[in-house]
């Protein structure tokens, strides 16, 4: 799966922070994959902008404009979840990439 933090349109105070925040995380799981000689099983990304990929995922997922925390899961029938609201702060993420490894999303 991959985490993808669509920042277009949220407050540059709140990019810094989600940005911040998924660095931290990430390499959090890639330390803890690392030493458990494991390859990390999730993969995270920030999009500051809708240019590239990102509008096309905006389309996939049907979220057109704002701020949204999407959790693509592709082997998963091309699943994906959508956090509720455009909430990217460090507790909405955490929350959502936790909800997701309990398999209550």
């Amino acid at each position: 799966p991959s985490l993808v933090v669509m920042l277009a349109g949220a407050e540059e105070a709140a990019v810094t922070a989600a940005v911040n925040t998924v660095k931290t995380i990430s390499e959090a799981h890639w330390a803890d994959a690392k030493a458990k000689g494991e390859d990390p099983s999730m993969c995270f990304f920030t999009a500051k902008s809708d240019d590239g990929v990102v509008g096309r995922i905006r389309q996939l997922v049907k979220v057109e404009t704002g701020p949204k925390l999407v959790m693509m899961d592709i082997p998963d029938n091309g699943g994906y979840y959508l956090a509720e609201g455009e909430d990217v702060s460090e507790k909405a993420i955490t929350d959502f990439v936790a909800a997701y490894n309990k398999g209550s999303l």
